[in-house]
This record gives structure tokens, sequence and C-alpha cells, in this order.
């Protein structure tokens, strides 16, 4: 009986004893996590968001906060809202930029992502920042960072993005949790900023909406944006993108040419900066591949430094490959270059588990397919055209019918002919053609090359580079 009691009372001493080691362990863990520079630095980064000092604020957003990030939060969270908040003395504000900025970390440093009660409260945590500053009848007393501006929209999409791409697969999981999706889900009512409306209506392939969205914009003039690249960037990824999906392949070669002419001239302004770097380059490369996509689709001439580019790179290989009709080369072009689409509804509850988070790119890539297929006997009809000043119909279906046969082995002239041709007198290229009765007569035309921005670019390369060659030491 005595050793029971003591074999119990000895249990109960373990047991509290490692109670008091947890205890131990999480304050001084919390210790660690909360050094003396880093509570210094959010005191000050509270003050600063206060008092609206912006200046200070682009500081400590830009270069303060991720030396802190690398120094000691590179693989694991920063603190916890509950250890920041005694620290600023609960500050409402604050704490919503800071939880802000604390998912954000996740989303892009933690391994394995964000859990599921994280997504969602760094969703509640928009929701409380906007509704913070539509539900006041004044102005609030809030100023920040054009770049913390942009980027708190941009994560805030992202983040949209990567739930639904998230529930879109653990649909193939568990299909007994895809309600609480919808059980959860809280109304966001908030003038979001046209670059992300633009987004949003692209992720979904609603174009006409992402395009109107813009109709009071000048996109490619200079702007409240223009100073960010990020921003600049992926507005005029999303504008040549929508373009292209409407058809109206000029305005996108237009503004696909102005933004990249823009990145080659301006790279020092971004390339320092770590933060979307990355993304920054990826967008460009894409960019040129919808460049390409379209150049073949709609022939027109582009400034020679994009020419160059374009030459120099393996996107000629591509588009000469296109151009002779690969209608695999054209998916794989798309697919690479498109952004990840979104469906606007989660799967079926009831529905056969699996991964439906592709389904959206899947039927874009089909919608984009159907129209190339359409249109790949145009760069052929051009080639024809090239070579001569008039040219029958009869002549040119002979020609065409070697290309593409039917069933009966002709070629379709009253429907195929007839929507091509006229598919090409709309568009506004160096051809210049019109029909009368059964004949096509073909401007004799030439398009002069213009040979000065050729010689002024090799002259600034030449002085440039002879510049470099005298500070050489040797």
């Amino acid at each position: 009986m005595k050793i029971t009691s003591r074999v119990m009372i000895m249990g109960t001493m373990t047991i509290r004893h490692t109670q008091e080691i947890l205890i131990w362990t999480n304050l001084i863990d919390n210790i660690l996590r909360c050094p003396k520079e880093l509570k210094t630095f959010l005191v000050y980064f509270r003050n600063n968001v206060n008092e609206g000092l912006i200046f200070e604020l682009q500081a400590l957003y830009e270069h303060s906060w991720p030396k802190l990030t690398e120094d000691y939060f590179e693989k694991r969270p920063w603190p916890e809202e509950s250890e920041v908040a005694t620290l600023v003395d609960s500050d409402p504000v604050f704490m919503i930029l800071y939880k802000e900025l604390y998912f954000r970390h996740i989303y892009a440093r933690i391994q394995g992502g964000p859990t599921l009660e994280q997504r969602f409260n760094s969703f509640y945590n928009y929701c409380d920042l906007f509704n913070y500053i539509l539900s006041a009848e004044e102005p609030v007393p809030l100023e920040l960072p054009d770049l913390w501006l942009w980027e708190l929209i941009d994560e805030f999409v992202y983040q949209f993005q990567s739930f639904a791409q998230y529930r879109a697969r653990l649909q193939k999981e568990n299909p007994s949790r895809t309600g609480n999706f919808e059980f959860k889900q809280q109304s966001l009512e908030c003038p979001l900023c046209f670059e992300c409306l633009l987004r949003l209506h692209s992720l979904l392939g609603d174009y006409y909406q992402a395009i109107k969205v813009l109709e009071n914009i000048e996109v490619h003039k200079k702007s409240q944006y223009a100073h960010i690249p990020a921003c600049q960037i992926s507005t005029s990824y999303y504008v040549g993108f929508a373009y292209m999906m409407m058809r109206r392949y000029s305005d996108a070669i237009r503004t696909f040419s102005s933004i990249l002419l823009y990145i080659q001239r301006t790279k020092q302004l971004f390339a320092s900066k770590t933060y979307q770097h990355d993304q920054i380059n990826k967008q460009t490369d894409q960019m040129y591949h919808l460049l390409a996509i379209c150049l073949v689709l709609h022939p027109q001439c582009i400034d020679e430094s994009i020419q160059q580019t374009l030459r120099e790179k393996s996107y000629h290989e591509k588009m000469y490959k296109m151009q002779y009709g690969d209608l695999q080369e054209f998916e794989n072009s798309f697919v690479y270059a498109c952004p990840k689409f979104l469906s606007p509804y989660p799967p079926p509850i009831d529905s056969v588990p699996d991964d439906y988070s592709k389904e959206a790119i899947q039927h874009q890539t089909a919608v984009f397919m159907d129209e190339v297929a359409q249109q790949k006997m145009l760069p052929t009809i051009r080639s024809y055209l090239k070579l001569y000043t008039t040219l029958p119909l009869s002549k040119l279906a002979t020609f065409m019918a070697q290309n593409n046969r039917s069933n009966d082995g002709k070629w379709d002239l009253d429907k195929e002919m007839q929507s091509l041709l006229i598919h090409l007198l709309k568009e506004n290229s160096k051809l210049d053609f019109y029909i009368d009765n059964d004949m096509i007569h073909i401007a004799d035309t030439k398009v002069a090359h213009r040979y000065g921005d050729f010689f002024i670019r090799k002259v600034l390369k030449f002085e440039d580079l002879n510049r470099k060659l005298h500070q050489l030491k040797l």
C-alpha cells in the first residue's frame, strides 16, 4: 500500500515537473523569438504607422523587415499576434498590418504553406483592413507607401488564387471537408484597385470585363503605379493576355512590346530588389512567348530591339514551328505563358475524388486552340499572296488544296477560303489587297526598313563598352 502511494505521488510530481518544463520552455522560446532588436523594431514600426511617416515606413518595409526576416525568421513564422500585441499596446490598426505581413511570410517562406485555419485567418484579417477603411465616414488616418499598398493588394489576389487551387485539390484528399469552405465564406465589399479586378476577371476567364475595368485608365502612360515596376509589369501582362484572348492581336502586340521595352531600359530599377524579382523575370519570359504567338497569328513590325531578342533566344525556333502549323508548339507556349486560371465555383461535394485544379486551364487552352486551328492556314495564304500582284481565287484554292484537304479530296473554297480572306482583310498588317469578282489584287508595296534605331543602339553599346575598357586597371 505504501509503495503504491509512493508511486502515485512520484507520478504526480513527474507530471507537474513536466508541465513546469513545458511552461518555461515556451517562455524561453518566446523570449528568443522576440529579441530586444525585434521589440525595438516593432515599437518603432507602430509609431511610424500612427504618425504617418511615409519615408520612414518605406525604409522599414523595404529594408528592415526583410533583414530581420533573414536574421531571425528565415524558415519559421514571425511571433504570434498575442506576443506582439503586448509590445504595441494592442494597437488595432498596427496589428492588422502586422498580421498581413505575418501571414504573407507564412505563404512565402514556411515549408508546407499555411494551414486551413491560417488561410481563413488571413482572409478575415483582410476583411478587417478593408472594413476599417470603408466603414469610416471620413478618410481614415492611415497612409502607407505605394509599394506596400500594391504588394498588399497583390498578395490578397494571390491568396485568393492559392485558396481556390487548394480547395480543388482538397477534394481529392477528403471530399467531406469541402463543405466547410461554403460555411466559412465571408462577404467582402471593397472597391479594390483596378489591377486587382483586372487580374481577378482574367483568372476567371472574363476578358471583356477585365479590359472594361481599365477603360478610364491609360495603361501606356505614366500613372500612379508607373514607379512600381512589379505593378506596371503585372498590369501589362494581364491586359495583353486579355487582348490576345479577345482576338485583338494588334492591341496585344502593342501592349507587350511597350512593357518589354520598358523592362529592357529600366532593369536597374528592380534588379536589386529580391521581393517578386523571380515573378518579374517569369512574367517577362511569359510575355515574350505571348508576343511570339501574337506575331505568328498577326504579323506586323515591332521595335528592332524586341525583334532582336526574339531572334537571339529560343523564341525564334518556336515561332518557326508555329508558322508552319505546329499546333503542339502553340499549346505548349500557351500553357507556359498563360496565368493560372481559376474556376468560379468549387467541385460538387458528391463528385468523384480527383484534382480539379487543372480544369480551368484545360478549358481555356481548348478555347485558344480552337481559335488557332481556325487560323493555322493564314501564314500559308500570306506567303502565297506576297508572291503575286494578281491571283485568281481558283489558283489560290489549288495551292491550298495541297496543304489542307477534306474527305472528298477538295478544299472547301466557299467556307474556309472566304472566312480566312475576310480575316486577312480585317488585319492591320502590311499586306494590302482587295478582291474583285474572282481575282485577288495585291498591292505592290514594300515597307522601308528603319536603320536609324539599329545604328543608334549599336553606337550607344560601343560607347558603353569603350567607357568600361577605360575604367579597367591593367
